[in-house]
């Protein structure tokens, strides 16, 4: 046997057809240390990569009740037996630290790669549906679990998901419910018809679940978000993009840096789902089952099962011969990653037309690009580009293309102060809101006037999260001036309320005395 670290050469390219080779099983023992991994009987479905050396994995094996958990070599193909569990064991994860968790259908157990200690972390012997902490805890029929990227084990079990937390034992119900359906929401408001797979994937920071009575993929973001990635539902083999691709009882599920590896059990196929939501077949051929190690559609599969992946790319899966012995399969995918996009320069090139006057933009050791200025009251240039005043304000479109004097120069004027100016043709070039507090009163007044209500309702959130001692009088008087009359209520209301503080700032004493008679008045 060529051991799984030789493959490399004959490595397919994410979502291309791949090569399936053996690596354990076939045998018709229940493994002892120095075993061959082809000598081995692989009598569960279960398996997960060690977190720390890249090539060995455990798996769950045994019958007659003594269900062990076996460490396969897959360099060497040697087996070791790591210890016995007293349950039949339906899963098992590797944290980053190397400790094992396998779990049976109503219990997790911890266990030390070391010397096999174990002991029991989550659950009870005895089924059912509660939250709590440790073995008070009850699952139901746990099928699948693995840690997220706060090494949370997260836990399919029956409908819905589970997290545990490692440090308190905490048992938490967060997606799904107990009711089987298929929707999608939020949180457990989403429903689920039989979760056989979860796996984390690190490269968007979502976790990918084997909805299999749906037959569709479903992705959970970190807000909890629930969504259909991929299948119509349909019990059937189909590849294509997304919801237009169908599956047929998918199982296990292995993340390989964006894309998404699926043994899709009834089709007796390996599916890949892309990070543009692509459904590919990798391995086997739909309505042909058997037992054959080739590449892509010439291999033959038998109901794949559990599927793991290492940080190389090693994809192993489980799955029968014809004979019905248990067998894990494997084959490398390249990881080919599409760098993440850098930070979009779009709202800091556009700010940088809103230059003081004299200021070199440094790109072209020139003025920069803007072919419009708009002067304050006072006389203070702001740069701006012409089309983009258009297309942004009808009152600017109508200024600019009425064929009148403002139309053909290139200079306008704003009869309003150079901080209320700049803001406004700021917001216009970028939809960011940056203005002083003095001006923000009047930006408000100039988006009612220029019929801006994104602008308005922008202003008057800022103006009302702005309000504190320092500045309530600031705003007292500029709503005066720019009568706008539900702020001044609201500036006296808060001035009212915080006398003390608000007195003791110089703003106060500038208050002409009108605004200080009515402010007594609410006092």
């Amino acid at each position: 046997m060529a051991s799984i670290g030789e493959e490399k050469a004959d490595a397919s390219v994410c979502g291309s057809p791949a090569r399936v080779t053996t690596i354990a099983g076939c045998g018709n023992t229940t493994g002892v240390d120095g075993d061959g991994a082809l000598s081995v009987a692989i009598n569960y479905h279960v398996m997960a990569f060690d977190k720390d050396d890249r090539f060995v994995l455990y798996c769950a094996n045994g019958g007659s009740q003594q269900y062990k958990v076996m460490q396969l070599d897959l360099c060497e193909g040697v087996v070791a037996e790591v210890c016995t569990i007293p349950l039949s064991i339906q899963a098992l994860a590797v944290n980053d630290e190397g400790t094992i968790f396998a779990a049976s259908q109503t219990q997790i157990f911890c266990v030390s790669r070391t010397d096999g200690a174990q002991h029991a972390f989550a659950g009870s012997q005895t089924a059912g549906n509660v939250d709590a902490t440790g073995d008070a805890a009850r699952f139901s029929n746990i099928c699948a679990v693995a840690f997220d990227g706060q090494q949370r084990l997260i836990v399919a079990d029956g409908n819905k998901l589970r997290r545990v937390s490692q440090d308190t034992r905490e048992v938490t119900s967060f997606c799904g419910d107990v009711q089987s359906g298929h929707v999608d929401g939020i949180a457990t408001a989403a429903r689920f018809n039989t979760i056989c797979g979860v796996a984390f994937d690190h490269h968007d920071g979502c976790l990918y679940v084997a909805d299999q009575k749906n037959h569709r993929i479903r992705r959970i973001t970190p807000d909890l978000q629930v969504s259909t990635r991929a299948g119509d539902g349909q019990s059937r083999h189909l590849d294509g993009r997304a919801t237009a691709a169908s599956f047929d009882h998918p199982c296990g599920l292995a993340a390989v840096a964006g894309w998404v590896y699926v043994s899709d059990m009834n089709s007796n196929t390996i599916r890949c789902l892309s990070p543009t939501g692509d459904v590919t077949t990798v391995a086997g051929s739909p309505g042909l089952a058997g037992y054959k190690d080739n590449v892509g559609d010439k291999a033959r599969i038998i109901n794949p099962k559990h599927l793991a992946v290492n940080r190389q790319g090693a994809v192993v899966f489980s799955s029968s011969n014809p004979s019905g012995e248990y067998v894990l399969r494997s084959f490398m995918a390249e990881q080919h990653t599409v760098p993440p996009p850098g930070a979009s320069t779009l709202i800091q090139d556009l700010a940088a037309l809103i230059k003081e006057e004299g200021q070199v933009d440094p790109r072209t050791e020139a003025g920069g690009v803007a072919d419009l200025t708009v002067l304050s009251a006072d006389g203070t240039p702001t740069m701006a580009l012409r089309g983009v005043l258009m297309l942004r304000s009808h009152y600017f479109r109508t200024m600019l293309d009425s064929g009148l004097k403002e139309g053909r120069s290139d200079t306008i004027n704003l009869n309003h102060s150079a901080g209320a100016v700049r803001a406004l043709i700021l917001y216009l070039h970028t939809d960011v809101l940056e203005a002083p507090d003095e001006a923000l009163v009047e930006l408000l007044e100039m988006a009612e006037m220029f019929d801006l209500p994104r602008l308005k309702a922008m202003a008057a959130q800022e103006v009302y999260s702005r309000i504190r001692p320092e500045n309530a009088c600031v705003f007292l008087l500029a709503a005066a001036q720019q009568n706008a009359a539900s702020l001044r209520e609201a500036s006296l209301v808060y001035i009212a309320n915080h006398f003390a503080s608000v007195r003791k700032h110089s703003s106060f004493e500038d208050l002409p005395k009108e605004l200080l008679l009515e402010l007594m008045m609410c006092i």
